[in-house]
């Protein structure tokens, strides 16, 4: 990032401006920045996966099996979010975020854009459920899902590739029938 926009992004947070979130489509151009957010963060101590499930590489618009999302903040690209299904008929949606800066994180970016994915995917994707999984040791996430709604549904592991037991909790939260036609305050 540019470093007088980074400038200016912090002084606007110590002064306690709220920031706009917004969301657009993400297509294949933004794929070697969502790279570079995930490996900003680290993001493999905090997920498992950086990409929707049915991702070929290549193709992210008029896909039936998921919406992806690049998440602006006052109009600098910070992130990606996704929802994804497993089926087509599904009526369960999965999904996935990440925020590729640590300095924005608890300041609600997450928040607001999960809120305004679930909205803007629901023409496409038609689930009455959103769920996740999070890791246990990665509290951040936890307390952003809890605040959008999310309840715990389960506890589980996995390997990784490295043998190393990973916990994780399954987090859901429904979506009332009239959130399609709802605008976000």
């Amino acid at each position: 990032m540019n470093p007088s926009v980074l400038r200016v992004t912090r002084v606007i947070q110590a002064l306690g401006i709220k920031m706009a979130v917004t969301l657009r489509p993400f297509f294949a151009k933004d794929l070697q920045q969502h790279l570079a957010w995930a490996e900003a963060i680290d993001a493999r101590r905090y997920m498992s996966r950086i990409f929707p499930t049915r991702f070929d590489g290549h193709s992210t618009e008029n896909n039936p099996y998921f919406c992806w999302f690049v998440v602006v903040n006052d109009d600098v690209d910070v992130g990606s979010v996704w929802l994804e299904k497993e089926n087509v008929d599904d009526n369960v949606i999965q999904l996935g975020i990440l925020i590729g800066r640590e300095d924005l994180w608890g300041k609600g970016i997450g928040r607001k854009a999960i809120e305004q994915a679930i909205l803007s995917s629901q023409p496409v994707l038609k689930a009455s459920t959103v769920r996740l999984n999070v890791r246990k040791n990665n509290m951040h996430a936890q307390a952003c899902y809890t605040a959008c709604g999310f309840y715990e549904v389960s506890q589980g592991f996995k390997t990784n590739e490295h043998s190393e037991r990973i916990e994780f909790f399954t987090m859901e939260r429904k979506i009332p029938n009239n959130r399609v036609n709802q605008t976000l305050a």
